[in-house]
């Protein structure tokens, strides 16, 4: 486990940002590009990055603390 804490801003008019404008329900997901094994370039061997096959990375907008899988690049 890596607990970390990320705030991200949404404005209230964020729906009207969307193009082309949804039809249904949006969903919303996270990314990272991270250094983590500090050599100076991200998303290489030996970096963390979303473990997309355990779980797809959607999240919900509000204050819960919410789970993204971890795995490192090989």
């Amino acid at each position: 486990t890596v607990p970390f804490t990320i705030d991200l801003p949404v404005p209230k008019d964020a729906e009207s940002k969307i193009n082309p404008k949804p039809s249904g329900p949006a969903k919303y997901y996270v990314t990272i590009s991270w250094d983590s094994d500090r050599n100076g370039k991200a998303d290489e061997k030996g970096d963390l990055f979303i473990d997309y096959d355990k779980q797809f990375p959607n999240v919900k907008l509000s204050s819960e603390p919410q789970k993204i899988y971890l795995k490192v690049l090989k």
